[in-house]
């Protein structure tokens, strides 16, 4: 049975449900090589960027140092399948999310394009502003006006939308976590004997947690965003992750790397953990071995753990939620990696309590 995620109105705004499945327990017992070739399959969304932290667990468990080629082609493998990443969101999430046609034409063939072909057609599908060469600030400034001046543009669009259901009210923050609060929640995640995906709500937390687009900041602007208080959180999310992908897309054009927090990541990592980037944020795996070499644990953690635990990112701002519209805005933001259905999605949501 896959991961899913099941969403259904209640009286607080929206409960999620998490089915998550662990295919760790598959791996148990066998041979390193052997599990690299099965990761991708079993872990089969963003299955490189699997296949690349359960590669860097294995050799952080075995004592191994990466050479530094291999390093590099790793990043270069990386930052394709998040360009693909991007384009699925430009072109298939978000389009429905405004209500608009899927592009799949156009995905299928940014899917054989060659990187750099990759990186311009993503900036092609992106706000004009977003071209500029400008300072953090002036560059989130001008792409909100192209939002609010009824661009075309799907992300645009979506974006105006956002902005246009600001209640005026307070807007509910978000935090993000600093590489070694990471870890060490992630630390307490792999060593309980569930892996539930409920303790990482971290309920006693002022704020809900994201650790997407908005807590990589991998584009100068998304330090910016915490300016605009009066922004909500979707619209934040929104915001962080239109910026992350012209980071993403403007990297593939012109063959250079991302920005990234990989050097602060690898610095708080304990022995036998490994990390990656997708586009929606780290993924992290946990590797012990046996005394024969072969795998006695494995466990993995990714962004759509975080964001659609119960009681976490999704179900917080879920609770001032009162339209499927609003719901749709949200998960646009909070982008999961796993089938996701609204139950009862005929009904309105209730009124908050």
């Amino acid at each position: 049975m896959a991961t899913r995620i099941e969403l259904s109105p209640s009286r607080a705004g929206l409960r999620v449900a998490y089915h998550r499945v662990d295919p760790g327990r598959i791996l148990v017992g066998t041979t390193p090589d052997d599990a690299l070739r099965i990761v991708p399959s079993l872990l089969p969304v963003c299955g490189e960027a699997q296949r690349i932290a359960a590669a860097r667990a294995l050799e952080s468990a075995q004592g191994i140092t990466a050479k530094a080629v291999v390093e590099r082609e790793r990043e270069r493998l990386l930052l394709r399948e998040q360009g693909r990443a991007c384009a699925w969101r430009l072109l298939v999430d978000w389009p429905r999310a405004a209500g608009r046609h899927a592009s799949l034409v156009t995905m299928k063939t940014l899917r054989k394009a060659d990187d750099v072909s990759l990186g311009r057609g993503l900036l092609a599908l992106l706000p004009h502003s977003l071209a500029i060469a400008d300072s953090g600030a002036s560059q989130l400034a001008r792409l909100i006006e192209e939002a609010t001046s009824g661009a075309s543009c799907i992300s645009s669009t979506l974006l105006r939308v956002a902005l246009e259901q600001e209640s005026g009210g307070a807007a509910p923050s978000v935090a993000t976590l600093t590489p070694p609060s990471l870890f060490a929640h992630a630390r307490e995640f792999f060593a309980a004997g569930h892996c539930d995906p409920a303790t990482l709500a971290l309920a006693n937390t002022p704020a809900p947690i994201t650790v997407g687009p908005l807590a990589m900041a991998r584009h100068p602007a998304i330090s910016a965003i915490g300016e605009h208080e009066e922004f909500t959180a979707p619209v934040r999310l929104l915001l962080a992750a239109i910026l992350d992908s012209a980071a993403i897309a403007s990297a593939l054009a012109s063959g250079s790397s991302l920005p990234s927090v990989a050097r602060a990541m690898g610095n708080a990592a304990a022995p036998g953990f490994g990390h990656s980037f997708t586009a929606r944020g780290p993924l992290l795996h946990r590797i012990t071995l046996d005394d024969d070499g072969r795998i006695a644990l494995w466990r993995h953690l990714a962004p759509t753990d975080w964001h659609f635990a119960p009681g976490g990112l999704v179900e917080r701002l879920g609770e001032d939620a009162s339209s499927r519209g609003t719901v749709d805005l949200l998960l646009a933001a909070a982008d999961p990696c796993a089938p996701c259905s609204m139950l009862g999605e005929d009904d309105p949501l209730p009124e908050a309590a």
